[in-house]
């Protein structure tokens, strides 16, 4: 039973000393900073999809989807 309290005590201590703030130099937090997703640019429209903006065919679309006859599961 000892070794188990003692056991349980030093995870608890490590996982207690590992929870500290991280340190990242600059060039790391460049890096991150480079790879958030507002960092992307704008997408291009797609001209292949001439229904894309439709709301008329969103509705449909959604409708589908969600209808229950039309899935098997």
């Amino acid at each position: 039973m000892k070794r188990l309290f003692r056991f349980l005590t030093l995870m608890v201590a490590v996982v207690l000393v590992g929870c500290g703030k991280p340190d990242f130099s600059d060039a790391e937090k460049k890096t991150i900073a480079s790879l958030a997703l507002s960092s992307l640019p704008a997408l291009k429209a797609d001209t292949t999809n001439r229904f894309a903006d439709v709301p008329a065919a969103a509705a449909l679309g959604s409708t589908l989807f969600f209808d229950q006859g039309m899935s098997g599961d």
